[in-house]
């Protein structure tokens, strides 16, 4: 009698669809990117992290008024 673990042959079957899967999801991604650069062009990650800054800045002002 062979004892495998339960679902050890269900491993091996769905391995190659699994890897299959991520590389069209990775792929999926990178277009969409790809597409949305084209039409928006770069978004500024330290531009968006400053804006964010102050809001949270004027945010903690307005607290600190009205206390």
């Amino acid at each position: 009698m062979i004892e495998e673990p339960v679902g050890a042959a269900l491993d091996r079957i769905l391995a190659p669809a699994t890897e299959k899967a991520e590389r069209e999801i990775d792929a999926f991604i990178e277009r969409r990117h790809a597409k949305r650069v084209l039409l928006e062009g770069e978004r500024d990650e330290e531009e968006a992290w400053k804006a964010s800054e102050r809001r949270r800045d004027a945010a903690r002002e307005a607290a600190l008024k009205q206390e």
